[in-house]
């Protein structure tokens, strides 16, 4: 049996061997030689050697010579004559033998980007395809910088769920994220995936919220409020999600919250959306707090909405008044409302 750890410093140290030791080490890939290999890439480096320097670095043994440091030697290493720069010799020889290693992806793909950045994308898709690079978060962030298709094949590959993610969803493609946090068994904060959508991709938060709806991973009432808070106040994505939500499952009374949400929002900042959406007949909703929306409808002028939902003989009068001063009140209206009032009550309006 042969002691690998200690049989090339063996004939390096105890013979006083060390070409003999080198070639062994270099045949047979034991360890060892380290210290012999580094000295000699050194001085090629300083002798300007590049090509053997690169070669001596891709085919030392146990890969010793294949580090960060490695390649920082050969970026600071100035050109010589018309050749590439000794860092490009380097990847070119290592491309020509296999896989390059974490450091010497991002090392290389950082090279390609700095000088050619847009002609540089197709060959690092082209090394990304041939299973040239190795995939990592760091190569990732790199690429989410220039290309996010490209990011987003690295973090895919090098399983960084949550990046993956926020490149689908810079991608536009946030209808992929359910299914790969199924693939990959990853529970993310829905909340927050559904406000980086919103800020990132807005026209696409509609069906996102309403996907994670479907599968239960939020209730309708957590999409409002994620689609409201934070500052975000994003009245129109809101109603385009509760008119959906709320007219696919018919006039509920346990959805009394949202449908007064709906008009409530509406009366606040697009009052004749809300017009629209009280005199529609594709909305038929009947449990929403009807004294608070007639408040709403009140503050926003809408006088003959607010009539319709006030009760209290008090407030009915008042708004009559406010109405009728301000000309906003039809003669159809009025007489419509009046028939439908008790005859005591139209006297009483009548009198004031």
């Amino acid at each position: 049996h042969v002691d690998r750890d200690n049989y090339v410093p063996y004939i390096t140290n105890t013979l006083m061997l060390p070409k003999p030791a080198v070639t062994i080490a270099t045949k047979y890939d034991l360890p060892g030689a380290g210290n012999i290999f580094k000295t000699r890439f050194d001085q090629l480096i300083a002798q300007g050697q590049y090509q053997q320097a690169a070669k001596l670095a891709a085919e030392a043994p146990q890969n010793v010579l294949r580090t960060p440091e490695t390649i920082q030697k050969f970026q600071s290493a100035p050109n010589v004559g018309n050749g590439p720069p000794a860092d490009l010799q380097y990847y070119t020889y290592l491309l020509q033998k296999g896989p390059l290693n974490k450091a010497e992806s991002i090392g290389l793909c950082t090279r390609i980007l700095q000088f050619r950045p847009n002609e540089g994308k197709a060959k690092i898709e082209k090394f990304l395809k041939e299973q040239k690079l190795e995939n990592s978060e760091e190569l990732g962030d790199l690429l989410a910088r220039h290309d996010p298709k490209l990011a987003a094949t690295v973090f895919y590959r090098a399983k960084v769920p949550a990046k993956t993610i926020l490149c689908f969803i810079q991608l536009g493609q946030s209808s992929k994220i359910v299914q790969y946090c199924k693939a990959e068994s990853y529970t993310p904060k829905w909340a927050d995936l559904l406000g980086h959508v919103q800020r990132l991709k807005r026209d696409d938060v509609k069906d996102f919220a309403q996907q994670l709806v479907t599968e239960t991973y939020m209730s309708a009432q957590e999409v409002v409020n994620v689609l409201l808070g934070s500052g975000r106040n994003d009245v129109e994505k809101t109603t385009e999600f509760l008119l959906d939500y709320l007219q696919s499952r018919g006039d509920r009374e346990e959805d009394a919250e949202l449908q007064t949400k709906l008009l409530e929002i509406n009366l606040r900042s697009a009052p004749q959306v809300a017009l629209a959406i009280l005199e529609s007949d594709d909305y038929r909703f009947t449990h929403y707090d009807k004294n608070y929306v007639a408040r709403l409808c009140e503050s926003a002028r809408l006088f003959h909405q607010a009539l319709i939902h006030f009760e209290s003989l008090d407030d009915i009068k008042r708004v009559l008044q406010m109405g009728l001063g301000t000309n906003t009140l039809t003669a159809d209206f009025l007489l419509k409302f009046f028939g439908d009032l008790t005859p005591e009550d139209a006297l009483s309006c009548l009198r004031d």
